[in-house]
C-alpha cells in the first residue's frame, strides 16, 4: 500500500511528490522502533519465556566435531585410524 501511495503522490506534482518515499521511510522506522518497545515491554514485564535459547546455546566448544576441526585429541585419534568417543557405539 505504501508502495502504491509513494507512486500516486510522485504523479502528482515532483514538488510534492519527492516527500513520498521520505514520508514512508519514515513511517517504516516508527513500525520498527514501534515493535521494539513492545518487544522490550514484553521481556520486562514477563521475562525470558520459556524454552528460548540463551547465548551459552550457541557455544559449540565441547562438541566433539568442532574439537575435530580445530585439531583437539579427538582430531589426532581419528588421523590414526582410532575410534573416538563420539563414535561409541557406531
Amino acid at each position: 500500500m505504501f508502495t502504491w501511495v509513494t507512486v500516486g503522490i510522485a504523479i502528482v506534482a515532483f514538488r510534492i511528490g519527492k516527500w513520498g518515499p521520505n514520508i514512508g521511510t519514515f513511517v517504516k522506522i516508527a513500525v520498527v522502533v514501534l515493535f521494539t518497545v513492545l518487544f522490550i515491554a514484553f521481556l520486562v514485564q514477563h521475562g525470558r519465556p520459556a524454552g528460548a535459547s540463551t547465548a551459552a546455546d550457541l557455544n559449540r566448544a565441547g562438541d566433539p566435531e568442532i574439537r575435530a576441526v580445530r585439531g583437539g585429541r579427538l582430531h589426532r585419534r581419528l588421523l590414526r585410524g582410532g575410534r573416538g568417543a563420539a563414535f561409541a557405539g557406531a
